[in-house]
């Protein structure tokens, strides 16, 4: 099953989930999967304005160094240096968290049956199915 199939339809699959007599903990699984997708959007949005911060100053680091013939913003270039530095250590951590979250996503998915067609009939087994017809030879 996938990750948007879940996200997106959350009430759906936790029906269907319930008629496979899921437990509780495949359950929580998928609401579970449901929350991290939310905190992986966010941190995806975070990462990327840490690497637009990075670019940015790294930009202006050699915007300065090209206009400087005689050393005079050496104080700016640092301080450019030091803020892209930053961002790109920001951007490492969030990079970090989500490949945790990735982790975590993909061992809560594997655990998630897939989902029954509507077609399935309500049972605990296939002795409760209702045989429309028989083909071939059965003994």
């Amino acid at each position: 099953m996938e990750v948007k199939t879940i996200v997106s339809h959350t009430d759906l699959v936790l029906s269907h989930l319930k008629s496979r007599r899921a437990g509780a903990e495949t359950m929580e699984a998928a609401k579970m999967i449901a929350s991290l997708q939310s905190q992986r959007v966010s941190l995806i949005q975070e990462r990327d304005d840490f690497l637009n911060q990075r670019k940015e100053a790294s930009a202006i680091v050699g915007q300065l160094l090209r206009d400087d013939k005689d050393n005079t913003n050496e104080e700016k270039v640092e301080t450019q240096k030091a803020l892209s530095a930053a961002a790109a250590e920001e951007a490492q951590t969030a990079e970090a968290a989500l490949e945790e979250i990735h982790s975590a996503m993909d061992a809560l998915v594997a655990g998630i049956p897939n989902l029954l067609d509507d077609n399935v009939p309500d049972g605990d087994d296939d002795t409760q199915n209702l045989e429309v017809s028989r083909w071939g030879d059965v003994d």
